[in-house]
């Protein structure tokens, strides 16, 4: 089984909403994770949290409804760019982004 059907299965996704071809209806609660396979882009109605990832691989481009939770993301990629409707947090790199904490 390859890295991204092992992911899928593991966080309950389908290979389709994880390249983001099918929308994930709520919330993607992914807090426990540390990498991600290269081709992540989910498009998520709702609020993606990936509050334990430090780094985001060079293709991530997701869409989000609502908030993304990225605080121990220390860099981004060249190439980043998502979609998202609500807020982004990005504490760990507060020299270049204002850091929002959710709930104040």
């Amino acid at each position: 089984m390859n890295e991204i059907k092992e992911f899928c299965k593991k966080y309950e996704l389908t290979e389709d909403q994880f390249y983001g071809r099918e929308k994930i209806a709520g919330s993607l609660d992914l807090s426990s994770v540390t990498s991600l396979p290269e081709g992540f882009n989910p498009n998520v109605r709702r609020n993606l949290d990936l509050s334990s990832l430090t780094s985001l691989p060079e293709s991530f481009n997701p869409t989000i409804g609502e908030n993304l939770d990225l605080r121990s993301v220390t860099s981004l990629p060249e190439n980043f760019n998502l979609t998202i409707d609500g807020d982004l947090d990005l504490c760990s790199i507060q020299e270049r982004y204002h850091c929002h904490q959710y709930g104040q």
